[in-house]
């Protein structure tokens, strides 16, 4: 819990902090593959003052622009508020998005770092989901009238030994690296306004992952700050 003494940073920062150690531990609202993970938080400032609550079940009204990353969804309302969910034949999830009764979105994605011949991050896709995702959870945050300004955290979990995915000329000029740690915990990004670009806003989350695997930024952007999902690399 929470003490109303504690500053309004300390306390998302622990918000944060609790729920990355749920989903170590396996502790999410659907079954979920084990599997490295993108871990998405949007978090607006208001959901901290004492009592505030918002008129979640609005959402259900939204539903089809309230999908997992990656991923179609099921739908339900919880005891957090309301999750959409991917679910397979098995009953396992591989992505999961929970609007919580005070504002905070929590979304969770476990297919695309999934390792095959090699633990590498496919560069242009988990841009582009990413986005793409963030672009619809704020403009149902917008819709639900929630207060900004609202905090960003991107998250990588079990990442260890990754690396950025490249063609094997430009990793041989460049001497990709891999990421030496496995959680990768990407400072926040203030987000100010509703009219603010998915894409910039993501920029410098992405560039961190970048230097992570040895890159000084994302390579995905042109000069003019845009993303362009390069294949030059």
């Amino acid at each position: 819990a929470f003490t109303l003494s504690e500053t309004i940073s300390e306390r998302i920062r622990k918000f944060r902090t609790s729920r990355i150690s749920a989903v170590l531990n396996n502790e999410t609202p659907v079954l979920f593959y084990d599997t490295p993970k993108i871990i998405l938080h949007l978090i607006p400032v208001v959901s901290f003052n004492p009592g505030y609550l918002i008129d979640y079940k609005k959402v259900d009204t939204l539903k089809t622009e309230f999908s997992p990353i990656y991923s179609g969804g099921r739908y339900r309302y919880n005891f957090d508020g309301y999750l959409s969910y991917s679910q397979e034949g098995n009953s396992k999830s591989s992505s999961y998005v929970q609007l919580y009764k005070n504002g905070i979105i929590e979304a969770v994605e476990g297919a695309l770092l999934k390792p095959e011949d090699k633990k590498v991050i496919p560069r242009i896709a988990y841009e582009e989901e990413l986005i793409k995702s963030t672009g619809q959870y704020l403009s149902i945050m917008n819709k639900l009238n929630i207060d900004l300004p609202i905090l960003l955290y991107l998250t990588l979990v079990n990442v260890k030994g990754y690396s950025m995915y490249v063609n094997s000329i430009y990793n041989f000029i460049h001497d990709t690296k891999m990421i030496d740690r496995d959680v990768l915990l990407i400072p926040e990004v203030v987000i100010e306004s509703f009219e603010a670009n998915a894409e910039t806003i993501l920029r410098p989350c992405f560039d961190s992952i970048w230097n992570a695997c040895g890159f000084s930024h994302s390579f995905n952007y042109n000069e003019q700050g845009e993303w362009v999902g390069r294949t030059i690399v």
